[in-house]
């Protein structure tokens, strides 16, 4: 039985709050936007001149702002206390004050989009029960009823726009977790949108895994690629769920199509990188993400690691899947290959598959079924 929902998941502070930026004012002060995911709610911390050098300049007076970490500790052991007010300021002695500030709520500069399509495919936000939640800006309504995913920040407005497009476009998909309401505020602004709940879990916390799985995994990224003409850019086993019949379903569209240098290859490569960590439990990038290469030349070098030869491909312990690891990685390495091919199709290639020699009976049964 499914566990009532809760906000345990904001017990830790780096979970909780987000620093958005920070910087250094003509009057030397250091100003901080952070954003509260448990109250959900925009706070601004300050810094006299003498706490805080500026971050974003360059000089030796410039070297020791205050730190993202201290930020957040200082706002935490605060935020609940501070009823109405949104302002957290430190004085030149060292003393805190708090005070309220419309102008610190950085939604209220936010352009939202506005809502135009049928008023039974909306829910006002004040009507949402949230009950819980599952990670930052993901919350629980209800009993478990649906997902709510809101727009905190300026870059969640296109973001959400571009998820309720393809799930508006992809509705009866039985591999992608449909649109449930999109949610308007008073004026009719698109606020963000709700999803249902699969209780089943994530591929990236499960132990007991299927090949089919995988399967109904590639199929439907070749049908984002080749059928929608997008990229999801996201594949990733924290972004698939298993739903109430036991198949894929999976979730997080608000990617879709942003990186406009990735090709259908990206979206296969990270399929890959989403079996290994799945069924190993270890990252693909080796616990180090360099961020100052972009997304399609990372994951490439994590696909050229995971292929490396001396790379362990063997399951975790306690994780079972119904066929051999490293059979699976070779049937999405011929699978990704393939899919270069001009005339290539799902069909096809499973057809061609169904005649090698798989040492997993469930795994040929599956490919059957997958067609």
């Amino acid at each position: 039985m499914t566990p009532p929902p809760n906000f345990r998941c904001f017990d830790s502070e780096e979970d909780r709050f987000f620093v958005f930026g920070s910087f250094v004012g003509a009057d030397r002060c250091q100003y901080n936007n952070v954003y509260d995911h448990l109250l959900q709610k925009w706070f601004l911390v300050t810094y006299a001149e003498s706490m805080g050098p500026s971050r974003t300049t360059c000089g030796d007076e410039d070297s020791n702002p205050i730190s993202d970490e201290n930020v957040i500790k200082d706002l935490a052991c605060r935020a609940c206390k501070m009823c109405n007010h949104n302002v957290l300021s430190r004085d030149k002695g060292g003393s805190w004050h708090t005070a309220q500030d419309l102008n610190a709520d950085l939604t209220r500069t936010i352009v939202f989009d506005r809502y135009t399509d049928p008023p039974s495919d909306a829910i006002r936000i004040e009507a949402l029960p949230i009950t819980g939640a599952v990670a930052p800006s993901t919350y629980v309504v209800g009993q478990w009823v649906s997902i709510y995913k809101p727009i905190a920040s300026f870059d969640g407005v296109p973001r959400t726009r571009t998820a309720i497009n393809f799930l508006q476009k992809s509705r009866g998909h039985p591999h992608i977790n449909p649109l449930d309401r999109v949610v308007i505020d008073a004026a009719g602004n698109i606020r963000g949108y709700t999803v249902p709940f699969l209780p089943m879990g994530t591929l990236e916390e499960r132990r007991t895994l299927r090949s089919d799985w995988f399967l109904q995994l590639a199929k439907t990224a070749d049908e984002i690629n080749f059928t929608y003409k997008t990229v999801h850019c996201d594949l990733f086993p924290r972004n698939m769920l298993v739903g109430s019949s036991e198949e894929l379903r999976l979730i997080d569209f608000d990617q879709v199509g942003t990186l406009s240098f990735a090709t259908p290859d990206f979206d296969a490569s990270c399929v890959l990188c989403s079996v290994y960590e799945a069924v190993t439990k270890r990252p693909s990038h080796s616990g180090y993400i360099d961020l100052t290469i972009n997304a399609v030349d990372r994951v490439n070098g994590w696909v050229k690691h995971l292929l490396n030869p001396n790379t362990p491909w063997s399951a975790a312990n306690g994780v079972t899947l119904d066929i051999d690891p490293r059979e699976l990685r070779d049937f999405i390495c011929r699978w990704k290959e393939e899919r270069q091919n001009v005339k290539y199709s799902w069909r096809a290639f499973v057809d061609g598959e169904k005649c090698r020699r798989h040492t997993s009976t469930s795994f040929t049964a599956a490919l059957a079924r997958c067609r």
